[in-house]
C-alpha cells in the first residue's frame, strides 16, 4: 500500500484542473482500519498513517459536509449505503 496525504497533492497539477472534489468511502475506512489489526507490522504502520489525514479533518468529515485544502480542493466522506435486501440472508 503506498499512500500520500491528500492534502499534500497538487489536485490541479495531477487532474489539470481544479479545485478536485475528493470522496472517501466509509468502506473504504473500514477496511484502513482492518488492516491495521490483521496486516503485517508494515501493512499495518502503512494503514494508520493512511487512516491518520482523514481523521485529522474529522470534526468536518461528517456526512453531507466536507473539509477544505488549502488549494480549495475538498475531502468527504460517503456514507455506507443501507443494505439491500437482495444482500441480506435469509
Amino acid at each position: 500500500m503506498h499512500y500520500q496525504r491528500p492534502e499534500k497533492v497538487a489536485w490541479v497539477q495531477v487532474l489539470g484542473s481544479g479545485p478536485a472534489r475528493l470522496v472517501l468511502a466509509m468502506c473504504v475506512d473500514a477496511e484502513l482500519d482492518n488492516k491495521k489489526y490483521t496486516g503485517s507490522d508494515v501493512m499495518s504502520r502503512r494503514a494508520d498513517l493512511a487512516l491518520r489525514a482523514p481523521r485529522e479533518h474529522s470534526a468536518a468529515l461528517r456526512p453531507g459536509s466536507a473539509a477544505t485544502f488549502a488549494d480549495g480542493s475538498t475531502v468527504e466522506v460517503f456514507p455506507d449505503e443501507p443494505a439491500s435486501e437482495e444482500s441480506q440472508p435469509g
